[in-house]
């Protein structure tokens, strides 16, 4: 049996995308106007190269993290265990957001932002605006899906 207090609305849905939104926009400012490329004398084949592989490298982790994240089911999940499923969980939504933070700003270290056209800056925007906001919506709404103690 499932216990149905964390329902999620229309609401609260929109709030949510609306944070984020903001405090995603806000970090794409501070990446585009607080993070400088390296420039022509710093910018060397192995620089480049590390903050290339330092992408490749978060990219590993945040795929490690989205796997035990969507692997984790509320169902199963007592109501007395509630709170360290709920941290558990808000651990790796938290890690994935910190690590996808980190790969965006080695990509812009490494210059590798500047070669894409306008339009693909504004598709990788929106892409990654919505994977941001689905995994807060998907959690959020997970949430309400501890099932209840049998006593």
């Amino acid at each position: 049996m499932r216990k149905p207090d964390a329902s999620l609305t229309i609401g609260q849905s929109l709030l949510i995308s609306v944070i984020v939104l903001v405090a995603f926009t806000g970090f794409v400012l501070f990446l585009t106007f607080g993070v400088t490329p390296l420039t022509a004398s710093q910018e060397t084949e192995s620089s480049t190269r590390s903050f290339e592989m330092l992408s490749v490298v978060l990219s590993l982790f945040a795929g490690g993290c989205m796997a035990g994240y969507f692997s984790f089911d509320y169902s199963k999940v007592g109501l007395r265990h509630r709170k360290v499923a709920l941290f558990i969980s808000w651990m790796f939504v938290s890690s994935m957001y910190l690590l996808l933070s980190l790969i965006m700003y080695s990509l812009r270290k490494a210059g590798a932002l500047q070669i894409i056209d306008d339009w693909a800056k504004v598709m990788l925007f929106f892409a990654t605006y919505a994977f941001l906001n689905g995994l807060i919506l998907f959690e959020r709404w997970k949430m309400g899906q501890f099932k209840e103690d049998e006593e």
